[in-house]
């Protein structure tokens, strides 16, 4: 069984409509509450759960374990995995954004239905195409630098930062501004928002005129192969 468990019913709408054009084997069930998502994971039956971030949060918090045994793909709107993990990230199998194009959808709900294993686990599926999704992205800063632009997400300011980083204020400030500069972002409030976005999963614009591929920038499921494009129903 697929239990489908969104809150938003156009993104469930459009699960439903993908999964039967994959001519998906089995029953689909959809879940309205968390209450009917915990008893329909307690049928032996249920081998993948599509589900939100604040549904899958809120299934944690009723049940550690209630993810444990079932293969779950998490819809969001996230352009990346973010800072702010997923709950039980190490047990999601991958997360799919809803700015994906259709081709991609596809690949990562086909690797979804076809997996022989029970649910996700480190040591097993670190190569799958699914765990890809949940890496962290990247930003053209170096290590210290993301690590302060990290901190000021949190709301920290250079005094704390440079407390916490065991650096001084003024090598605080001078990285701030070299941040600042790396990401187009004019002023301190542009650099807080920024970060906040970063950490919360989402892309930072870059003015017009930088590389159009700048992992700032892009997005995770950008990019279709040529069959997609063209119609093709296989990714």
């Amino acid at each position: 069984m697929i239990v489908i468990a969104v809150n938003r019913p156009l993104i469930q709408h459009g699960l439903v409509r993908l999964l039967e054009k994959l001519e998906t084997p089995g029953h689909i069930s959809i879940s309205r509450s968390v209450a009917q998502t915990s008893q329909l994971l307690q049928r032996s039956n249920v081998e993948v759960l599509l589900t939100d971030p604040e549904h899958a949060s809120q299934l944690h918090r009723a049940d550690r374990h209630a993810l444990a045994s079932v293969r779950t793909l998490v819809i969001t709107s996230r352009d990346h995995a973010g800072e702010d993990a997923f709950p039980r990230q190490g047990r999601l199998c991958g997360m799919l954004t809803e700015k994906g194009c259709e081709c991609s959808a596809r690949l990562l709900l086909l690797t979804l239905l076809e997996c022989r294993f029970s649910g996700a686990e480190d040591s097993r599926c670190g190569g799958c195409v699914l765990q890809e999704t949940l890496k962290k992205a990247d930003l053209p800063l170096s290590p210290r630098e993301f690590e302060i632009f990290l901190r000021i997400g949190e709301g920290m300011g250079p005094t704390q930062i440079a407390s916490e980083s065991g650096l001084s204020v003024k090598t605080v400030e001078s990285y701030r501004e070299k941040i600042k500069q790396k990401l187009q972002l004019q002023g301190r409030d542009a650099l807080l928002a920024a970060s906040m976005r970063w950490r919360s999963g989402y892309f930072i614009q870059i003015a017009p005129g930088d590389d159009a591929d700048s992992p700032a920038t892009h997005h995770v499921f950008s990019h279709c192969s040529a069959n997609c494009s063209a119609g093709s129903g296989t990714p």
